[in-house]
């Protein structure tokens, strides 16, 4: 009887471990199938909001400002591609594709973010 015991209680842990692992997985296929939406603000003004999943073939934003700086829209992502500003940290930041990710242009006071479908408000001012 101990034997049937024990069996039955490995076999408990291990179908419980099982479907954690699959609320898991189930959870981040959600999270990263999430709606990619770009948003681009100069000035503390939102200029352009680009839902990333739908861009098919590359296409480049040209932003005027004091240092005019042209951003790269590519399907799935979004980077700062040229900047006229002293210092082209932007250009280094490389390609933005995941909720939560941003980038900043402080001469040029560009910033993208991305953010999750119907989210208005960034996490970190909200």
């Amino acid at each position: 009887m101990k034997i049937k015991k024990s069996i039955l209680k490995d076999l408990i842990l291990a179908s419980l471990l099982i479907f954690i692992s699959l609320v898991g997985i189930k959870v981040f296929y959600i999270n990263y199938n999430d709606t990619l939406i770009a948003v681009i603000e100069q000035n503390n003004q939102e200029i352009k909001r680009v839902n990333l999943k739908d861009v098919t073939k590359s296409y480049y934003l040209d932003i005027s400002s004091t240092y005019p700086t042209k951003i790269l829209v590519e399907p799935g992502k979004i980077s700062f591609y040229e900047s006229t500003c002293p210092d082209k940290v932007c250009e280094h930041y490389g390609k933005l594709s995941k909720k939560g990710q941003f980038a900043v242009c402080l001469p040029a006071k560009v910033i993208i973010r991305i953010i999750g479908k119907n989210q208005n408000i960034d996490s970190i001012t909200g």
